[in-house]
């Protein structure tokens, strides 16, 4: 053991080399990940020691352990030799000369992380000028105080963008602060005059960006999650995070590629005065007995929102790709063929304005209620699809073509599925066809509904409803 009277003015060189020596690299390993937890307290434990090991704990420690066995170390005995040593060092120093970096224990750096959670909250705030607002704001700091203790909607994505850069968090958590505060100023003259503010714009006045309020932002989740709360109307999305208390686990940032996640957000925009994109979404259908003509339709969201009466139609058959759309046309559907029915094309994921143009047509109002009848690919996408469909419209939906015997007539003409769309479909069970997933599974192919184009072709003429 080096005695105190050995201590010279290159101690710190000396100690980092005398504790890199082989003998000692992994007491100082297993020092390291139990320091790590419970600081310099507990015993760590070297099983079968090495010759080498056994010469230099025994030297260090000032007691025999013996090559061969295993030895049981104290940290607490550990930090009093250090400290009698010529090193003069703790266990922490001994570590921080080693690594040339600060070290910390977790409950410290958990510690730390609360309190730089509260400044930026804190901070945000007060750049945003909350704190002058008196009582006006007090839902804008009910939502804050919810974050802060990491039981509020959009603790998570707060948390991850601090924990990627706190200093650019705390600017956005401001920048969504101050957008927040002027929509609930907004609410009086909203009120009087119906005026809403386009989401591009209000993000291009808040941050000279036309997109920073996008979904995919992380300030644009913020803006929905403090939306959420402010304006009350919880719905599942960001939960708490634990931001706070150090738990881990979140939602995902980029929600499912279904749709029904912008319907919801769209309802919470309104709700705080904003319109969002109501016009690049939209819907194409075909409905001739209603519009008087054999051409197709496409409307935007905004459309079908603002339209007064919507067609009552006996059945919606609706296809997934657009190519079967217009293959229908191209063979002369019309209303003596269709009669009173309408054709729909969803385009892929169902976009916001064929969703709602199936829920008005379907849901508003009173009357009869019609069944809608999808068709879409055999494979992976299509399959979501339809359970997307048959989950939102339930007892009204049915799925059309979309069999183990429908898949069977077109099989050959199948293309082979990639071992992730295997993957995924041993997931996933249909409640129309339970035999439908085992078969496209044994069979190793999908299915594009346009093999199956003249059956639908035929549901299509032969089982509408006909003009009297």
């Amino acid at each position: 053991m080096i005695g105190r009277d050995e201590r010279n003015s290159n101690g710190g060189d000396d100690s980092k080399s005398y504790f890199e020596q082989p003998g000692l690299r992994r007491l100082v390993e297993e020092v390291r990940s139990k320091f790590d937890s419970r600081g310099a307290s507990g015993n760590v434990t070297l099983e079968a020691l090495s010759g080498e090991e056994s010469e230099a704990l025994s030297s260090l420690l000032e007691r025999y352990y013996p090559p061969g066995r295993r030895a049981t170390i104290s940290l607490r005995r550990l930090e009093s030799r250090l400290l009698e040593s010529a090193f003069g060092c703790t266990i922490r120093e001994m570590l921080e000369n080693l690594d040339g970096r600060t070290v910390t224990i977790r409950s410290e750096r958990k510690r730390e992380k609360a309190e730089a959670w509260i400044r930026l909250l804190r901070d945000a705030s007060a750049a945003a000028g909350l704190q002058e607002g008196g009582d006006d704001y007090a839902p804008i700091r009910q939502w804050l105080n919810g974050v802060e203790s990491g039981v509020a909607a959009g603790s998570r994505t707060l948390g991850r963008m601090a924990d990627a850069d706190p200093v650019m968090a705390e600017r956005q958590l401001a920048v969504c602060i101050e957008i927040v505060m002027q929509l609930w100023d907004r609410q009086r003259v909203l009120e009087r005059e119906r005026c809403m503010i386009r989401l591009p714009i209000l993000a291009a006045s808040a941050t000279g960006n036309a997109h920073a309020l996008d979904w995919q932002e992380p300030l644009g989740r913020l803006l929905v999650f403090a939306i959420q709360e402010v304006w009350g109307q919880r719905t599942e999305g960001d939960k708490g995070s634990g931001v706070a208390d150090g738990e881990g686990g979140e939602a995902p940032a980029d929600e499912s590629a279904l749709p029904g996640g912008a319907l919801l957000r769209r309802e919470l925009y309104r709700t705080a005065g904003i319109a969002d994109d109501d016009m690049s979404s939209q819907v194409l259908f075909y409905a001739p007995l209603w519009t008087q003509d054999r051409e197709e339709r496409l409307l935007t969201l905004r459309q079908v929102e603002r339209m007064g009466e919507v067609p009552k139609p006996s059945v919606i058959w609706a296809v997934e790709n657009p190519s079967l759309f217009g293959y229908f046309l191209d063979r002369g559907l019309s209303k003596e063929t269709l009669g009173d029915a309408m054709l729909v094309c969803v385009n892929g994921y169902p976009s916001s304005a064929t969703l709602r143009w199936l829920d008005r047509c379907m849901l508003d109002g009173e009357g009869r209620s019609p069944e809608l009848r999808y068709a879409g690919d055999l494979d992976v996408q299509g399959l979501e699809i339809t359970l997307f469909l048959q989950q939102r419209y339930r007892d009204r939906f049915r799925a059309w073509r979309m069999t183990a015997s429908d898949y069977e007539r077109g099989a050959e003409k199948g293309l082979p599925l990639a071992s992730a769309e295997k993957r995924r479909l041993k997931l996933m069970s249909v409640p129309w066809d339970e035999t439908l997933i085992p078969v496209m599974l044994a069979r190793g192919v999908k299915l594009h509904q346009e093999v199956l184009a003249e059956s639908l072709w035929m549901d299509l003429t032969g089982n509408a409803n006909r003009m009297e």
